[in-house]
């Protein structure tokens, strides 16, 4: 480990321009139990798991770094050589080319191999040769084919199907069909289309299915009656769904009714004068009865 080496790049320049997610990629690439002298198998499944990075983001990142001459990727084996690991701990040291030779040999891509044979070449060529024989790598064929060893396909990122017009109107007519206790909407004007492409596109950045999260989120909004408007003058409308960070809310279930119980209203005290015990938040309050009775006596004598 060389903790000074991997400080610094938090001082490097084009390490700061990356995207939050690449730099999580990069360090995960760095850092992964799974990278064996710098090269990262089934990576696919191991960002996914470990680094929490969706699919479209993992191949977005993957892509970048290839372009950036850092990674080299094989898509037939998903197979990822991240230069910067050599770059912090490759070394001479018969210690290192022992671990090198059994983990190289493992490498399913032949590219992979011959690319990680043709950079510890450049930096110890007086130790090259002989792991290039035990890894099986033709070190001059390495040195002098670079378009056939280095230059690896970029994963393909997932295209996602275009936002048609047809995907607007059914935010609108599952919002009008089930929220039946909200104001329904009359008019498609050009902001709300730009708002519902706006929240289509987030919700297809974290979702498989998109419109089964709307249409969840439309249910636990007809069921909420804090959402209904039945607790306060309040009510919840389309173009308030329609802002993320509230749909998020929404589905997480902030606004569900049972996170806190109704609590008894005047007309339930008149209706049932022994309404005198009502959970509120996560406190028991029992003195009900105690307030229901004053509140007759004082309607009694008004």
């Amino acid at each position: 480990m060389k903790p000074r080496k991997v400080s610094r790049l938090w001082q490097d320049s084009w390490f700061s321009s990356l995207s939050a997610e690449v730099k999580v990629l990069y360090l995960f690439l760095l850092s992964s139990p799974e990278v064996r002298m710098g090269v990262h198998r089934m990576v696919k499944t191991y960002a996914t798991a470990l680094a929490g990075l969706t699919e479209k983001k993992l191949a977005d990142g993957l892509a970048e770094l290839v372009r950036a001459g850092v990674a080299a990727y094989d898509p037939e084996t998903d197979e990822v050589l991240f230069l910067p690991w050599l770059e912090h701990y490759a070394t001479a040291s018969p210690r290192f080319r022992s671990g090198a030779i059994k983990a190289i040999k493992a490498v399913r891509s032949a590219k992979i191999r011959a690319a990680w044979v043709k950079w510890y070449a450049e930096r110890y060529p007086e130790h090259a040769e002989a792991i290039a024989q035990e890894v099986g790598v033709d070190i001059a064929q390495a040195e002098t084919e670079e378009e056939n060893v280095l230059i690896l396909q970029a994963p393909e990122t997932p295209k996602k199907p275009e936002i048609t017009a047809e995907d607007v109107k059914w935010v609108v007519d599952t919002y009008n069909r089930i929220c039946e206790s909200l104001p329904k909407v009359q008019k498609l004007t050009d902001k709300r289309r730009r708002q519902i492409r706006s929240l289509i596109k987030k919700l297809r950045e974290d979702h498989e299915d998109w419109k089964a999260v709307w249409e969840e989120a439309m249910l636990k909004t007809e069921a909420s009656s804090f959402l209904r408007g039945e607790r306060t003058k309040w009510r919840a409308s389309f173009d308030w769904l329609l802002k993320y960070d509230n749909l998020v809310k929404v589905l997480e279930g902030k606004y569900d009714d049972n996170r806190r119980p109704k609590r008894p209203t005047r007309a339930d005290y008149e209706n049932d004068p022994y309404a005198d015990i009502y959970i509120y938040g996560d406190e028991p309050v029992e003195d009900g009865l105690a307030e229901a009775t004053e509140w007759l006596e004082d309607e009694k004598e008004g």
